[in-house]
C-alpha cells in the first residue's frame, strides 16, 4: 500500500507524522512543519520488523524542532527540495541507497546524520550549523554541495570510503 500526505500545516506538534510503515511509495510533499517543542519530531517513519519502507519527501518546511525527519530503515528514499530551520537535527537517517538532493539545513546542531551505505547527497546548502554533515557508513557520494559557515562542514569515520566531488566547503571552523 501507498501513503501519501500532502499540503497541510503541522502546527505546535510534539509528533507530527509518527509511523510504522513497511510499504514502498510512501509521499510526504508540500508540508510546513513548525513547532517549538525542543522534543518534538516533524517526521518519524520507522519500518515493522523485518521489512524496509521507501519515502519521498520533497518540497516540505520543518521549523523548530528536535528533529525534522527521523528515518530508520529506509532503503531507495529520497529527500529533496525541504528547507530545515532551527532543529538539533535536521534530518536522521538510517539506511542504504538513499539520496539527498537540493535541500538547506540553517541554523542546526547537526544539520544530517546519515548511517548507511551508499548515501547520495547532492546540491545541498548547509550553513551555520555545529555539524553541516555526519556521514556514517561506506560507499556514500558527497557532490556538488555548499557547505559554509558550520562550526565542523563535514565529518566522517570513513573518509577512505567517500566520493567528494565539486563541492564548496568554506568558512568551516574545522
Amino acid at each position: 500500500s501507498n501513503c501519501m500526505i500532502c499540503n497541510n500545516d503541522f502546527d505546535g506538534f510534539k509528533y507530527g507524522i509518527w509511523s510504522s510503515c513497511n510499504n514502498l511509495n510512501n509521499i510526504i510533499i508540500n508540508n510546513n512543519f513548525s513547532s517549538h517543542d525542543s522534543g518534538s519530531i516533524a517526521i518519524n517513519l520507522i519500518p515493522f520488523i523485518n521489512e524496509v519502507n521507501t519515502v519521498l519527501i520533497k518540497d516540505n518546511i520543518f521549523n523548530f524542532s528536535y528533529c525534522g525527519v527521523a528515518l530508520e530503515g529506509s532503503m531507495n528514499s529520497i529527500i529533496m527540495d525541504n528547507v530545515f530551520y532551527n532543529s538539533s537535527y535536521g534530518i536522521h537517517f538510517f539506511g542504504d541507497n538513499s539520496s539527498l538532493i537540493g535541500n538547506s539545513f540553517i541554523s542546526h546542531n547537526v544539520g544530517a546524520v546519515i548511517s548507511g551505505d551508499n548515501a547520495y547527497i547532492y546540491s545541498n546548502n548547509f550553513t551555520l550549523n555545529s555539524y553541516g554533515l555526519k556521514l556514517y557508513g561506506n560507499n556514500g557520494s558527497i557532490i556538488s554541495n555548499n557547505i559554509v559557515e558550520n562550526g565542523h562542514g563535514v565529518f566522517s569515520p570513513n573518509p577512505d570510503n567517500l566520493c567528494v566531488n565539486f563541492n564548496r566547503i568554506a568558512s568551516n571552523s574545522v
